[in-house]
Order: structure tokens, then C-alpha cells, then sequence
């Protein structure tokens, strides 16, 4: 990224791919084959992600908000866990694990990063972000990541 200041189109384009690479570190994060680490391997490509487009967006960056903010998010990381938790099962519960934590992990990183840029876009920095609305967006967004990640297994 140059020092020249982005149009918004460029930004975007940016931004995408930025989160495209995620969804790949994050779907090969999920095929760890030990549960919980690919878990935190997971949440720790999540949160660079949004280093990232908080830098390209010129947004304050804080950890500690933006953990919060995946965490809260990412509620659906029970169901993470789980697929996480089902690689402890011998033979067949790690070739379950591995294929649905890797799905699960792509699709929530491409919400994850769809909302924030949403807001970013918007102008709303880290610490104004309405969870509420960005649930919503989150949700919508999950169902979009999950034909991406497909998408993205069939090229």
C-alpha cells in the first residue's frame, strides 16, 4: 500500500484482499488437527485482520477493544469450540473436526471482516461500533462467508 491516500474503491479492493488471506490462513488454522490450538490459531489471524484494516482505514487500533469485539461477534465460537472439541474423538471425530473447524473458521472470518469494514466505511471507529447492529451484519454476512469458503474450495 502506497503512502497516497486510497479512493474508496481501492480501499475496499484492498480491504478484500485483505480479507481473503485471513479466510485462507483461518480455514488451514481450522485443519490443526489438535483441538484448541487451532482455536486460538484461529482467533489470533481474526484479530491481525483487523489490525490491518484498522490500519487501512485509519482507524485507532486497541487489542484489548478488538478482542472484544471479535469475541461478541463471533459468538458462534461455541460451535468453533465444538468442531475444535470433536478432533479429541479418534479417527473419525478428527476428520470431522478438521472439515467443519475449517468451514466455520473462514466463514466467520469473512463476517468478522465484512462488519468491520462496514463500519469502517462508515467512519465508526473500534470503541463506537453498535454490537447490536453489528450482530446483524454479522449474521447476514456469515451466511454470504459460507458460500465464499465453498467458493473458494471448488477454485
Amino acid at each position: 500500500m502506497s503512502k497516497e491516500k486510497l479512493n474508496k474503491t481501492e480501499k475496499r479492493k484492498t480491504a478484500d484482499q485483505i480479507i481473503h488471506k485471513h479466510i485462507l490462513w483461518a480455514v488451514g488454522s481450522g485443519a490443526i488437527p489438535f483441538p484448541i490450538v487451532d482455536f486460538l490459531g484461529v482467533s489470533a489471524i481474526q484479530l491481525d485482520m483487523l489490525h490491518q484494516l484498522c490500519r487501512l482505514y485509519e482507524i485507532d487500533y486497541d487489542a484489548n477493544q478488538g478482542k472484544n469485539i471479535v469475541a461478541s461477534l463471533a459468538g458462534g465460537s461455541l460451535a468453533r469450540l465444538g468442531a475444535s472439541a470433536l478432533k479429541a474423538i479418534p479417527i473419525i471425530g478428527s476428520f470431522l473436526g478438521v472439515v467443519s473447524m475449517s468451514a466455520l473458521s473462514g466463514a466467520t472470518t469473512y463476517a468478522i471482516g465484512q462488519v468491520f469494514i462496514s463500519n469502517f466505511e462508515d467512519g465508526v471507529g473500534l470503541f463506537e461500533i453498535n454490537l447490536e447492529k453489528g450482530e446483524e451484519l454479522f449474521k447476514d454476512a456469515y451466511e454470504r462467508g459460507k458460500e465464499y469458503v465453498e467458493s473458494m474450495k471448488k477454485d
